[in-house]
C-alpha cells in the first residue's frame, strides 16, 4: 500500500515536472514523496488538491492587493503542509465538503 502510493504520486509529480519544468522545485517533489508513504495514494491525492486549491487563493488574494504579479513565483511547500495538516487533523474533509455540495 505504501509503495503504491509512493509510485502513483510519484508519477503523477514526475509527469507535472515534465510537463511544466518550472512548476515544481525538488525540496516540493520531495515533500510529496514523502506525504505520500505517509498518507496513502487518496489522502495525498486530496493533500494536492487542497494545496493547489489555497496556493490559488493566496495567489489571487496577493494579484488583488497588487503586492505581485503574474510573473512571480511563490514557494509551495507551504501549502503542501498546510494541505497535509488538513488532511491528518480532519481526514473526513472531503466527504463533508460533498455532502454539503
Amino acid at each position: 500500500m505504501v509503495a503504491s502510493g509512493f509510485v502513483v504520486v510519484g508519477a503523477l509529480i514526475f509527469a507535472l515536472t515534465q510537463i511544466f519544468p518550472e512548476v515544481l522545485g525538488g525540496g516540493d517533489i520531495k515533500m510529496v514523496l514523502a506525504l505520500s508513504i505517509w498518507l496513502g495514494v487518496a489522502k495525498s491525492a486530496y493533500v494536492l488538491v487542497l494545496a493547489f486549491g489555497i496556493g490559488a487563493l493566496v495567489a489571487l488574494a496577493l494579484l488583488a492587493a497588487k503586492k505581485v504579479n503574474r510573473k512571480s513565483t511563490m514557494p509551495f511547500g507551504p501549502f503542501l503542509a498546510l494541505g497535509a495538516f488538513g488532511m491528518w487533523f480532519c481526514p473526513n474533509l472531503f466527504d463533508y465538503l460533498r455532502i454539503a455540495l
